[in-house]
């Protein structure tokens, strides 16, 4: 008896709540080079203590970019909200040579084309997520303009 209502309430659950979320390990190896980008937090409606945050994108080699890519679209899902709107999200884990990589907005991230893509608040987080996944590749800072510079492309 225990076992047929065990099994019963197992089909209740939904298949997703059983489902194993993919998992990505940066390592060293895969990264090419790493680029932090200071940006204003109104660009994607993230609001900070300080009006900006950090998006630290790692650039992995070429021979990554297709393992990465597949995972990434396996790690598509989506969801109908009250209003019929389907919302679309990636659901990868990625860990840093085995340890979960920050990212201070866990609803977000920028993984894909060959990238992984983490957003944080403070400087000193961005450069040591840099260095705790590869202390030897490339990094390059750059200060995104405030919104108000911001030019649509022609």
């Amino acid at each position: 008896m225990r076992r047929n209502l065990l099994f019963l309430l197992l089909l209740l659950v939904p298949a997703t709540a059983l489902a194993q979320q993919p998992t990505y390990d940066l390592t060293c190896e895969d990264v090419k080079k790493v680029l932090i980008v200071r940006m204003p937090d109104g660009l994607l409606d993230i609001h900070s203590p300080q009006g900006f945050f950090y998006f630290v994108s790692f650039r992995t080699r070429p021979e990554r970019k297709e393992q990465l890519q597949q995972l990434v679209n396996s790690a598509q899902r989506h969801h109908k909200d009250e209003h019929g709107k389907l919302h679309y999200w990636t659901a990868l884990t990625v860990t840093a040579n085995g340890k979960p990589l920050q990212n201070d907005v866990p609803g977000l991230n920028g993984n894909g084309g060959g990238n992984i893509g983490i957003f944080l608040f403070n400087e000193q987080d961005a450069f040591d997520a840099a260095r705790e996944v590869c202390p030897t590749a490339p990094v390059e800072f750059i200060v995104a303009p405030p919104q108000g510079n911001l030019k649509p492309e022609q």
